[in-house]
Parts: structure tokens; C-alpha cells; sequence
């Protein structure tokens, strides 16, 4: 029974640190003419995508990321190979969409 009890532990433990890495090297960065995301742990993926490409925003939360004020961002671009890109365990995620939407909104008035 001890023996259940520790492997749960430590396959959390292992669940748990796996995340905080994916966080930690995950990159995400927003101008006035692209967003840019970058995943990497052992393989690198990078995504650029044009301001004028992004045909939305949208936020994904669970109830833990209510509790803990982190979700998901998705931006939704109508391509074959983006589709949408995940910026995983994002906090404040409200505010940065209000941020990406507001960078849109003076792209397009400009």
C-alpha cells in the first residue's frame, strides 16, 4: 500500500516538473507587426505569425486556471500549416489578449 502511495508521488512529482520545464522554455513575444512563440525542450518550434494574419483570440481556463489565473491563448490564423498557436500556461491571460487585440486594432486603423 506504501509502495502505491510513493509511485503516485512520484509520477506527479515527474507530471509537475515536466510542466514547470515547458513553461520556463517556452517564449512568447508580441510587436506591432508579428507574434512570435517559440516552444523548445529537446525539439525547437517557432511560430511567426503576421499581425495582419491573426483572425482571433481565444482563452482557454479551466477551473484550476480560475483558481491560479493561468489558461491558454490561442491565436487562430486561417493558414494550412499555423492554423492556431498555443501560448501554454500563460497568467493574466485576460490582459494580454486585451494587449494582442489592441495591437490588431492599430494595425489595421493604421
Amino acid at each position: 500500500m506504501i509502495f502505491v502511495g510513493v509511485a503516485f508521488i512520484i509520477v506527479g512529482l515527474v507530471l509537475l516538473l515536466g510542466i514547470i520545464i515547458a513553461v520556463v522554455c517556452s517564449e512568447y513575444f508580441i510587436t506591432s507587426h508579428r507574434i512570435y512563440v517559440k516552444y523548445c525542450l529537446i525539439a525547437r518550434h517557432v511560430y511567426e505569425i503576421e499581425n495582419e494574419w491573426v483572425t482571433g483570440v481565444i482563452i482557454k481556463q479551466g477551473f484550476l486556471g480560475r483558481l491560479l489565473n493561468y489558461s491558454d491563448l490561442i491565436i487562430s490564423t486561417p493558414g494550412q500549416y499555423a492554423g492556431s498557436v498555443i501560448m501554454r500556461g500563460m497568467s493574466d491571460s485576460m490582459h494580454v489578449r486585451t494587449v494582442v487585440e489592441d495591437v490588431l486594432r492599430r494595425r489595421r486603423e493604421a
